[in-house]
């Protein structure tokens, strides 16, 4: 779970209430044109918004500010004495009730303009935070390959991985190689089987003795994603493990009897 922007992010896109998801642009559009420099502007003066700020934000602008937020704590540490989780976690609370087909643009034109020769560190933390964003997306809320957009963004994050590592971004030793990992286990989560998928393999074989061959077990992802995209929402995260399972497992064992039978 630590490759994600922050525990705090991961756990709340993971297990947010997501009935109060919108699905309109409203005040919410995206605005991709402004996201060329987050953490630049704010060198030197970044402060917390408040909590009313925060509500009246777009999608571009509360992505702004996690980015901030990251790039912030990347250079003073992320310390108990140094560091509150509780403005990241309202930041991606936030985040949280816009429609992911809202953000996933914003993320898009982060990977397009991303030139890992010339980064600035927060440039580098702008693509970190929109890699770890595009995966949070993944696991918690809807199968990004299943719109347009999305099928999009995987492939803007995937030509980036490509420029990381013509870079040499892929070297062991490259102060930044976490960007190189990170996002190319990324975009094969994307576009294959991710974190939520083995919390769900995970529970159907230690609840319901269900074992599935890798081969089944992608088909099985598929199946889902066709099915219902939004299946990462069908429930919360259980208690984390090894093995962490999903909280409840019925819908899954009914949707698996469901592939089973199709395939048969």
């Amino acid at each position: 779970m630590k490759v994600i922007i922050t525990v705090v992010a991961f756990a709340c896109f993971l297990n947010c209430d997501h009935s109060s998801r919108i699905s309109s642009t409203g005040s919410n559009s995206t605005n991709v044109g402004v996201q060329s420099s987050a953490c630049e502007s704010s060198a030197g003066g970044y402060q917390h918004k408040p909590e009313g700020q925060l509500t009246s934000m777009s999608a571009s602008q509360l992505f702004d500010e996690q980015v901030k937020e990251q790039h912030y704590h990347s250079a003073i540490g992320w310390g108990p004495k140094d560091h509150d989780d509780s403005y990241a976690f309202s930041i991606g609370r936030h985040l949280d009730i816009i429609d992911p087909r809202i953000i996933v643009p914003i993320l898009s034109g982060v990977f397009a303009d991303f030139n890992p020769k010339a980064a600035s560190d927060c440039g580098a933390t702008k693509f970190h935070v929109a890699s770890a964003t595009l995966s949070d997306l993944d696991n918690g809320k809807i199968r990004i390959r299943s719109f347009p957009e999305g099928r999009k963004a995987i492939d803007a994050l995937e030509t980036a991985v490509d420029k990381l590592r013509k870079a040499g971004f892929d070297a062991p030793d490259h102060p930044k190689a976490f960007l190189f990992n990170l996002s190319d286990h990324n975009v094969q989560m994307a576009k294959e089987t991710n974190i939520r998928d083995e919390m769900i393999r995970a529970s159907l074989e230690t609840r319901n003795r269900v074992t599935m061959t890798e081969a089944e077990y992608i088909d099985f992802s598929n199946f889902l994603t066709t099915l219902d995209p939004k299946y990462p929402t069908w429930s919360e995260v259980g208690d984390y493990g090894p093995p962490t399972l999903v909280k409840d497992s019925g819908r899954y064992f009914e949707a698996y009897r469901k592939f089973k039978t199709q395939k048969n």
